[in-house]
């Protein structure tokens, strides 16, 4: 991932969705799903963003990449006053950075779903990618349901020489503003939460074991890894919530073993989306407070 700041240089539409995102181009040729950073809360929302896309890096899992973009005062004045959603309330948008999420085809003519039907569903070629995406939801404390898009890829069909070619579909993972539990920034844990709404993309899953390897790059996560991840957040969001930034970091260090318990209770707790599952008996989660002190350098020592 680059470490430049795009400046935004076109608005070419608004997208759909609460968060009232708009679709940007940059200096960078490319373009930005962005979504703005009004006030403190909203910050919240867009420092989950930026951690949950790493975090999905990390475990190998599809999503599209993620920048701070910068918008200045003179793209304001030339395209109008932006506005955001915050907590129901409509906000002006300041110049400053705000997040982007790069769009996975050419706006002019390529095309992005974010539904398809279970005949199409099942020509998506990385479907698994939703049950790591599940591991690191429960790991995170997704307050939202699993969010995904898909775009196009070419791919044959059938074994006979001369078939035709269909197209196929890969999942990008978006949206991880609810990790955290939203802007409140504490992992609240909800057995309902976290599954995308198709059951079709857990068909297959039986248990834990068939979890891996997220469940062990999530357990096998060093301590510097996550500073990492947490120190890359854009200085002007982290201002003033450092604190909390490091409880969550913290927490999230010491859950890494419970996450197979996690997703068992999830799965249980959702049966009709987990259709067939037959894993471990419901699990005793020990109970966390809503941050911890210790560091991870510190927890590392004594696992």
């Amino acid at each position: 991932m680059s470490t430049l700041t795009p400046t935004a240089t076109a608005l070419l539409r608004a997208m759909r969705g609460r968060a009232q995102s708009r679709l940007l181009g940059a200096d960078d040729t490319r373009f930005y799903v962005t979504k703005f950073a009004s006030d403190r809360l909203s910050q919240r929302l867009l420092v989950n963003e930026w951690i949950g896309s790493r975090l999905l890096e990390y475990l190998e899992i599809e999503t599209p990449g993620t920048v701070a973009v910068r918008v200045t005062e003179e793209f304001l004045k030339e395209h109008g006053s932006l506005t955001a959603s915050v907590d129901g309330a409509i906000k002006p948008v300041a110049a400053g950075v705000h997040l982007g999420s790069e769009f996975p085809e050419d706006p002019t003519h390529g095309v992005v779903y974010d539904f398809l039907p279970d005949s199409l569903l099942a020509r998506v070629e990385n479907l698994r990618d939703f049950w790591g995406a599940l591991v690191l939801d429960k790991w995170c404390g997704n307050a939202d349901s699993r969010q995904a898009i898909f775009v196009r890829v070419p791919g044959a069909v059938g074994s006979n020489a001369g078939a035709p070619q269909q197209r196929q579909f890969r999942a990008l993972m978006i949206d991880q503003d609810h990790f955290f539990d939203g802007a409140a920034w504490r992992i609240h844990e909800n057995p309902t939460r976290g599954p995308y709404f198709r059951p079709i993309v857990y068909d297959g899953l039986k248990s834990c074991a068939d979890l891996e390897p997220w469940l062990s790059k999530i357990r096998q996560i060093s301590p510097w890894a996550l500073e990492r991840i947490f120190g890359s957040v854009p200085a002007s969001w982290a201002s003033g919530n450092q604190v909390r930034l490091d409880g969550l970091r913290n927490e999230l260090w010491t859950r890494r073993n419970d996450v197979n318990q996690l997703v068992t209770a999830t799965a249980q707790a959702n049966p009709t989306a987990f259709r067939d599952w037959q894993g471990e008996e419901r699990p005793r989660l020990r109970v966390r407070s809503e941050h911890t002190t210790a560091s991870p350098a510190a927890s590392s020592v004594a696992c």
